[in-house]
């Protein structure tokens, strides 16, 4: 980063959601402009997404073991420990 008077800077500082690409990695900032061509706002628990269900469909298929599989999609921490509790019972 460069301040108003020239002066440069490592950012070591990532915040929530960020990755370490660094400011407005042209590569990031495309994909971003793909994506917003697309949808800006996606919400699995609200729609159905062919996309979303196809991500669930692979990770079933490529997650270890025999038995039945589940996949759940939320979106935060707080809903998936909720669900965790829920349905752990």
């Amino acid at each position: 980063m460069e301040d108003v008077d020239g002066n440069r800077y490592l950012d070591f500082t990532a915040g929530i959601a960020v990755v370490a690409t660094g400011h407005s990695h042209p590569k990031v900032v495309e994909a971003i402009r793909r994506q917003a061509a697309r949808f800006i706002h996606m919400s699995g628990t609200d729609f159905y997404y062919p996309a979303q269900v196809k991500l669930a469909e692979t990770m079933a298929r490529i997650t270890p073991g025999k038995g039945p599989k589940r996949t759940f999609f939320s979106n935060s921490g707080a809903e998936a420990s909720a669900n965790r509790r829920t349905t752990s019972s």
